[in-house]
């Protein structure tokens, strides 16, 4: 192999972008217990509008996760799925609880309607009367209303909503803070209204399925800043508890690791962290378990990069400085290609991966409470804040760092903290 064939396995490394769940780089060994248990609890309580509270930290798989749960036999069988990503009709870092209610309301129908479900009259009526209500807000001169309306129709057809909806309606919220804010104000005046209004086109959706619950798997719910999540689902959780459907939200590490978490699960329903893959032992040492976890990873980069373009112990020290992170460990693998193609090389080595790993590390901008924080929990993995002020607040070190990756935490057998394996050298230099 050569340079080319490096070339073109770097252009495939996609650290974005969660697999599908036919993708063939799929490691399915990773989720199988899991998988079984989530899909055993949905199941079990379909007919209660469960909500679930997928935790973990950024990158682990909680995105591939919701894929194959999507595609899954046994739930397509229980539930009318609707799946989507906020990042897709929302602005991730501007999000609140009225833009998750609302896009839910919509992709539901939207759902609904490319799954050819037939909708009822008063259904149209009440999804014409919400576009109606956001063209209100979107545009401001009542003549280029009326013009807009008669472009779409003001009798149009569901599939003309529809359109309007994912082409015009989600692309202006996502990127028009002004819509975003009129939109806001609009609704939570009339908070209550929504809601019911979300619940009754859930309702009216549902009566079509006979057997089948509808169940929202909401992807991307752990990507607004730490303020933004708290709002979300501490300070607004129990109108998410409020709507007829069952739900899997993923919720970050960050917010899972606060004071705050105990109040959301109990507002808002069950919270289940996504499975930590360990590959060192607390006090640093290995062990068979960690060894076949770091094989699994391994197996994992190796269906995204032949053996023959990168060394075994770069591939090895890939690994463990991902921490268990899926994506650090391919963005690691990406960043390693990178250098070894910009030094003219064939194959990666342990320099490239070196290169890697220093300049993820020099991404963290840490001050003083930060590397004090990282040094105590590096000479303590059991380490736990003292007081409930220190994790309730998004000003918090502890819940920053764990946000921002420079902290790991692992819930395995017992419950204990690492900090980001790219730091370690430099903390142990401090």
């Amino acid at each position: 192999m050569g340079k080319q064939e490096l070339i073109e396995a770097y252009q495939k490394l996609s650290v974005l972008e969660p697999l599908q769940s036919s993708d063939d780089k799929l490691l399915r060994d990773l989720y199988k217990d899991f998988l079984e248990r989530i899909i055993t609890i949905l199941i079990l309580n379909k007919e209660k509008h469960y909500k679930l509270l997928l935790s973990g930290h950024t990158g682990c798989g909680k995105s591939t996760f919701l894929n194959i749960l999507s595609d899954n036999s046994d739930i397509k069988e229980k539930f009318f799925v609707v799946p989507y990503s906020i990042k897709d009709v929302l602005d991730p870092d501007d999000i609140d609880h009225i833009d998750l209610i609302l896009s839910m309301a919509l992709q539901a129908v939207i759902r609904a309607h490319e799954s050819h479900i037939k909708i009822s009259t008063n259904l149209k009526e009440r999804v014409r009367k919400i576009r109606d209500s956001l063209q209100e807000v979107m545009i401001e001169e009542q003549e280029t209303i009326r013009r807009k309306k008669k472009e779409i129709g003001g009798g149009a057809g569901l599939g003309a909503i529809m359109k309007w909806l994912k082409l015009d309606f989600f692309a202006s919220y996502q990127l028009n803070k002004e819509v975003r804010d009129s939109v806001r104000k609009r609704y939570k005046a009339e908070i209550r209204d929504l809601i019911d209004t979300t619940n009754t086109i859930l309702s009216e959706i549902q009566s079509k399925l006979r057997e089948k619950r509808i169940l929202f798997l909401v992807d991307d719910t752990d990507k607004p800043p730490l303020r933004n999540a708290f709002e979300i689902f501490d300070d607004n959780g129990l109108h998410l508890a409020r709507l007829n459907a069952n739900i899997a939200f993923v919720i970050d590490m960050s917010v899972a690791c606060s004071s705050r978490y105990r109040i959301i699960t109990s507002k808002i329903g069950q919270g289940e962290p996504f499975p930590s893959i360990k590959i060192a032992e607390r006090d640093g040492s290995d062990s068979g378990y960690c060894k076949n976890n770091r094989d699994r990873l391994k197996a994992l980069l190796g269906k995204r990069i032949s053996n023959g373009l990168i060394e075994g112990k770069a591939l090895g020290e890939a690994v463990e400085s991902s921490g268990g992170i899926v994506r650090e460990a391919v963005r690691i693998l990406k960043l390693a290609a990178e250098q070894c193609i910009v030094s003219d090389g064939k194959k990666i080595q342990e320099t490239d991966v070196d290169s890697a790993v220093l300049k993820i590390r020099n991404e963290y901008s840490l001050n003083m409470k930060h590397v004090d924080l990282l040094k105590k929990v590096l000479d303590n993995p059991k380490w736990i804040p003292e007081q409930d002020e220190d994790i309730e607040s998004a000003d918090s070190p502890f819940l920053v760092l764990l946000h921002n990756l420079a902290l790991m935490e692992y819930l395995n057998d017992e419950r204990w903290r690492r900090p980001n394996p790219v730091l370690i050298k430099w903390l142990e230099r401090m």
